[in-house]
């Protein structure tokens, strides 16, 4: 029981420092990414979501283009449109980041909204 303890406790820690880097990279820095990171784990302590998906979800804000601010201020949105509609956080992030990509909502989108 305790190797197996060990081993999901040495998992999260990968994937936490997998993480960490890759809001490093999007960001363009260190310190921004730092602090996006800590951003993140606020938020995540805050509600019901777990840091893997809500890191998930800020990733593909910012592949769409969405400052770091703008993804703080995005994910509070989609985490209370996830939480009172029961869909998944990621989801409910992509069908954003791809309405805001394409400047207009269309039916399509507005159905997968539903």
């Amino acid at each position: 029981p305790l190797s197996i303890l060990g081993g999901v406790a040495l998992k999260a820690a990968a994937d936490l420092e997998t993480l960490k880097t890759s809001l490093s990279v999007m960001t363009g820095s260190a310190e921004k990414g730092k602090a996006i990171m800590k951003d993140l784990a606020d938020f995540t302590a805050k509600t019901p979501f777990q840091l893997e998906g809500v890191g998930n979800t800020a990733k593909q804000l910012l592949a769409f283009g969405f400052t770091t601010q703008q993804v703080k201020t995005n994910l509070q949105f989609l985490g209370d449109a996830a939480a009172g509609s029961g869909n998944d956080l990621g989801s409910l992030g992509q069908i954003f980041g791809q309405i805001s990509a394409a400047g207009k909502l269309t039916g399509e989108r507005l159905n997968q909204l539903q």
